[in-house]
C-alpha cells in the first residue's frame, strides 16, 4: 500500500524529519486503528487504547460540526475494556457522551461512513463512497486533550492509497499532533501533482474526470499560493494539500473546507470548459486563503466575522488582479453583498460579531455578506489614509508575521486592537461592532467609487470623473489590471 506519492515524499522528507523531532516531545494520549470498509456499506471499525493517565470513565465524541448535526449517532456497537481486558459497561448520558462503570483504557466501535449530502457534510465530516474516502479523526475518535499525541494507523482496501500532511512514523502509523487539524484521504483513483512554492510542497490530489485541463489545478494552486505568500509575508507551512474530489450531480454544486494544511473541495463539474476553469480558480482562491487565515494564526475564540468576509473579498480582488474576473464583476458582487446585508438588518439587529456566533444556525449568509463589505471598507479606508500605498493586506501581514506571539490570544481583542483606532475606527464601529444598517456612501468619498441610483436599484460604480488619488486607489483594487487585458 502506497501512502504518498514518491515525488511528494522526496519533497517533504526534510520537513517530516523536523516534524518528528518536534513530535518526540509531545505526550501520547491514544493509539488507534481505523479500518476502512468501503466495498459493501461504507463504514470503519475503530479500535484503540488510551495511555494510562488518559484512561477515564468519561468518553466523549463530537456530535456536530460546521452545522452538520448527529455525528455521534453514526457510531454503533461501542465496547469498552479495562486495563486487564475485562469488558466494562457504559451508558449514554447524551449524544456523544458515555459514562463507563469504571476507568476504561481501550475501546472498539463501528462508524457509519455513508456520505451526509446536506449542509456541507461531504466537506466537513468523514465519509466513504465508491472508490474514495475522506477521514477526519476529530469525528472518528474519542476526544483527547489538545496537547496529547495520537498514534494512528489506517487500514484501507487493497489497491487504495492514503494521502495526508500528517507525519508518518517508521512503523507506518501516523503521528497526529492535533486531531482537530488532521485530514486523511484514501482511494483507488487519487492522482497527485506536486509543485514547490517558496520552499513549500503543494500537492493537488484529484479524483474523477473534469473539463478543465489536467495541469490546471496544480498550476492555479501554485500561482494563487504564491500571490498569498506575497500578501501575507510567507507560506503557512512546509506542505500543503488540496483534495479535489469529483461528485455526481447537477453542474455547479460544490462544498469545501480548509482544515489544518488541507483544502478539501467536493464538487460537480460545470456544463462547459470555460465555466469549469473559472469555478476551479474561484474555489482555490477562497479556500487557499484560509491556510493563512485563520489556520496559521490560531487566535482563540470565534472570529469568522473577520476571516470569512476577508477571504471572500481578498479572493475576489485577487480574481480581478489576475485577470480571472472583470472589475465590474467585483462591483456587482459587492453590490449584492451590501444588499443582502441591509436586507438582513433592521431594528434590533445584531452586530457582525454577534451574528458570527450563530453562523451555523442560519446566519452564515449574513456573516459572509456583511463580512465581505466590512473587509472592503477596511481596504478602502486604509488605501485612502496611505494614499494608495497599502490596504487591508498590511493588517493581514502584521497578523501573520506576529503569529507566534499571537497564538492562543483572544481573537476579538487582537483584531479589534488592529482596527478600532486610526483610519479604520469608523469602519469598525459601523460595519463590525454596530448592528444597525449603515449607508456606505460616506465611506466611498475620495475612493473613485459611488453608489448609483436607478429607480429603486442602487449599484456600486466607478465615478465618471476621477482625481489622481482616486485613480491610484482604483488601480490597487484591480481596475487598471482588467482594462489592460481588454
Amino acid at each position: 500500500m502506497s501512502t504518498i506519492s514518491s515525488e511528494l515524499l522526496r519533497l517533504t522528507c526534510v520537513g517530516a524529519l523536523i516534524a518528528l523531532t518536534a513530535i518526540a516531545g509531545a505526550a501520547q494520549g491514544m493509539e488507534a486503528v481505523i479500518k476502512l470498509n468501503a466495498v459493501a456499506e461504507p463504514s470503519a471499525v475503530v479500535t484503540g487504547r488510551l495511555d494510562r493517565d488518559a484512561a477515564s470513565v468519561n468518553f466523549s465524541f463530537i456530535d456536530g460540526v460546521a452545522g452538520v448535526p448527529g455525528l455521534a449517532g453514526r457510531m454503533s456497537g461501542l465496547e469498552l475494556f479495562g486495563a486487564d481486558g475485562r469488558r466494562i459497561d457504559g451508558r449514554v448520558l447524551a449524544p456523544g457522551e458515555i459514562l463507563a462503570g469504571e476507568r476504561a483504557s481501550s475501546f472498539r466501535y463501528v462508524v457509519n461512513l455513508a456520505p451526509i449530502r446536506t449542509n456541507g457534510g461531504m466537506a466537513h465530516v468523514s465519509w466513504a463512497s465508491g472508490g474514495t474516502a475522506v477521514m477526519r479523526p476529530y469525528d472518528l475518535l474519542p476526544r483527547v486533550p489538545a496537547d496529547r499525541l495520537v498514534r494512528l494507523r489506517i487500514e484501507v482496501p487493497d489497491g487504495w492509497n492514503i494521502s495526508t500532511t500528517e507525519t508518518r512514523a517508521a512503523d507506518g502509523s501516523y503521528l497526529v499532533k492535533n486531531v482537530s487539524r488532521a485530514v486523511f484521504a484514501a482511494g483507488n483513483d487519487l492522482r497527485a501533482s506536486v509543485r514547490q512554492v517558496a520552499g513549500t510542497a503543494i500537492s493537488v490530489e484529484r479524483t474523477g474526470t473534469w473539463l478543465f485541463d489536467e495541469a490546471d489545478p496544480i498550476t492555479f494552486a501554485a500561482e494563487i499560493a504564491s500571490g498569498y505568500s506575497a500578501l501575507f509575508g510567507g507560506m503557512p507551512g512546509d506542505a500543503i494539500k488540496v483534495l479535489l474530489i469529483r461528485k455526481e450531480g447537477p453542474p455547479g454544486q460544490w462544498e469545501a473546507d480548509t482544515t489544518g494544511r488541507t483544502v478539501t473541495i467536493v464538487s460537480t463539474d460545470m456544463a462547459f470548459k470555460a465555466g469549469s476553469v473559472q469555478r476551479l480558480h474561484e474555489q482555490l482562491r477562497h479556500e487557499l486563503f484560509h491556510l493563512w487565515l485563520p489556520n496559521s494564526i490560531e487566535l482563540a475564540g470565534d472570529h469568522a466575522w473577520f476571516y470569512e468576509g476577508t477571504a471572500l473579498y481578498v479572493s475576489l480582488r485577487s480574481g480581478v488582479l489576475t485577470g480571472r474576473l472583470r472589475f465590474d464583476d467585483l462591483l456587482d458582487t459587492l453590490t449584492r453583498a451590501y444588499s443582502i446585508g441591509k436586507a438582513g438588518s433592521g431594528g434590533g439587529s445584531m452586530s457582525l460579531i454577534e451574528l458570527s456566533k450563530n453562523r451555523w444556525a442560519g446566519s452564515d449568509t449574513q456573516v459572509y455578506a456583511r463580512g465581505m463589505i466590512a473587509a472592503f471598507m477596511i481596504d478602502l479606508a486604509m488605501l485612502k489614509a496611505s494614499k494608495g500605498r497599502s490596504g487591508i493586506e498590511s493588517v493581514l501581514k502584521r497578523l501573520f508575521v506576529d503569529r507566534a506571539s499571537l497564538s492562543g490570544k483572544d481573537a476579538l481583542s487582537v483584531i479589534s486592537g488592529a482596527l478600532k483606532a486610526g483610519p479604520t475606527a469608523a469602519v469598525w464601529q459601523a460595519f463590525i461592532a454596530g448592528g444597525e444598517p449603515v449607508e456606505i456612501d460616506p465611506f466611498l468619498s475620495s475612493t473613485g467609487l459611488e453608489m448609483r441610483t436607478e429607480g429603486s436599484k442602487r449599484t456600486l460604480a466607478v465615478k465618471p470623473r476621477l482625481t489622481a488619488s482616486e485613480k491610484v486607489i482604483l488601480d490597487k483594487l484591480g481596475y487598471n489590471a482588467w482594462r489592460k487585458l481588454t
